[in-house]
């Protein structure tokens, strides 16, 4: 079974059911008036690897020659539209974005729709795009 095909075929593709979702009811995450602000990811990342401030040792693990690729293809795309992973605004709405993304991965995985095989593999492709931020 390839990632795109659904683990049981027969369900029903379903984004949002109201308060009977079977994983997030998008309602619950609403404020009256509009979404509320999110602290950023950004105040917890560094925008480059190597050594710290006091010259310690960068604590997080090397990347790939693909990874480190595919954050270069990513942050051209952000040019192509005004928009660069360098700025803080649009590092945030990159991360939230990706965390959106897992997080209809899992209510995928939680309704069936895909095996935990292929949740695992799509989460490692959404864990190493979230490195791009740190790698331009």
């Amino acid at each position: 079974m390839s990632a795109a095909e659904p683990a049981d075929p027969t369900r029903a593709h379903v984004l949002n059911a109201g308060a009977t979702a079977a994983v997030v009811p998008l309602s619950k995450h609403r404020r009256r008036g509009g979404l509320t602000a999110v602290r950023g990811w950004r105040d917890t990342m560094a925008t480059t690897s190597g050594p710290g401030p006091n010259n310690e040792p960068d604590p997080r693990p090397p990347v790939s020659q693909a990874t480190a690729e595919f954050a270069e293809t990513i942050e051209i795309s952000m040019l192509e539209i005004g928009r660069s992973l360098t700025e803080p605004a649009t590092a945030d709405v990159f991360q939230r974005t990706l965390d959106l993304a897992r997080l209809a991965l899992e209510g995928s995985h939680a309704t069936g729709i895909i095996t935990a095989e292929q949740l695992d593999e799509l989460a490692a492709i959404i864990d190493g795009m979230k490195q791009a931020p740190r790698l331009v």
